[in-house]
This record gives structure tokens, sequence and C-alpha cells, in this order.
């Protein structure tokens, strides 16, 4: 073999079978060693991986995820409102949601109508982004928020699982019989 420099030398084939010789010195005497036997008892596992520099990383997107592969993936829809009681008008506008496993959270804006102030417990109903078959009132919960320049006509609303539907709930103190808008944000479990 001719002398020539490693960074003349041709490529090697990979994946690597592990029994190819590379040099090393060693006790400052150059020597060979198996890919495989300069490995022998280190661990190689990413776990076990320290940086000292930079690392750049890549990600691949979900863009359709089905609904029970549990990765972790987002998007946008519009929820379907039911009235319920004392509640006449419900209108939904764009949420936005974000799946991690089994776990789905919401958030967006509703504004619902109230066909008379307080005396009632007014309910109301969205449907979820991805289906749940609920079986308790816990296993989706969270708050809404309706505030006004008007101090007395601000509220807010408790937001449970609705396990009749696999919907989720809202049920507030109406304290203006009218336009009643809230941001929401819930959590739920996906079953």
């Amino acid at each position: 073999m001719t002398d020539k420099k490693i960074s003349a030398l041709d490529a090697a084939s990979t994946p690597l079978a592990g029994t190819e010789v590379l040099p090393i010195v060693q006790s400052s005497t150059t020597k060979k060693v198996t890919i495989n036997d300069l490995t022998a008892g280190k661990s190689v596992s990413a776990s076990d991986f320290v940086a000292t520099g930079s690392i750049t990383t890549g990600r691949t997107g979900v863009t359709s995820p089905s609904t029970s592969d549990g990765n972790i993936f987002s998007g946008t829809y519009t929820p379907t409102g039911y009235t319920g009681t004392n509640v006449t008008v419900v209108t939904p506008s764009e949420a936005q949601y974000m799946r991690v496993g089994n776990t789905v959270t919401v958030s967006g804006y509703v504004s619902t109508t109230c066909t008379t102030a307080s005396g009632t417990l007014p309910t109301f109903t969205l449907d979820l982004p991805v289906a749940s078959n609920f079986s308790a009132a816990s296993q989706g919960t969270g708050t809404a928020v309706f505030t006004s320049s008007t101090a007395s006509r601000s509220t807010y609303s408790q937001i449970f699982s609705d396990s009749p539907n696999d919907r989720i709930g809202f049920n507030f103190n109406c304290n203006y019989a009218g336009v009643n808008p809230f941001y929401f944000t819930f959590t739920y479990r996906v079953i």
C-alpha cells in the first residue's frame, strides 16, 4: 500500500460491520483495533450522550395524524355548539388544540346568549377536536372567563366532561340577559 493522506483515502461503505480495522496511537505506538473492540465495554447509547458543543436537530411534522395514534400534534377546529338550560344561542369561533398522547388541551372563544339573568344555572356544550368516550365529569375540566367593562356582568364558567353526549360542558352564573362571550381553556383525556 502506498502512503496516502487520510483525506485522500476512499470513503468506506456503510453501514460498517464492526470488523473493520482502525489505526490508533497507544503508549506512543501505532496499533490496530477493530471497531467492535474500540467500543467494547463502553456505552454507545444516546441516553449516555453528553454534548460539549452545539447540537443541530431535525423534526418531522405530523400533518395528518390519526386521532388514535398517540402522536404529539396540534391543529384548529371550529366546534359545534349545543344550547342547554337558559341559553338560546351558542356561537363558537375557531379554537386551537394540542394532543400529547391521550391528553388534549383546547383553548378558544365562544359567545352565548342567556335568556334570563341569574336564578338558573345556564349550560351549553361544545363538541371535541378528538373524540372521547367520557364516563365521568372529571375526565375533562377547565375554566372560562367573561369580563366586561360593567363589573356586574363579568362571570366565569366551570368546564366539565359531558359524559352522556361525549362533549365538553360549560355552566355559569348568568349576570346579564343577553350576549355573554367567554375565553376558555380545557383539558381532557381521550378514552
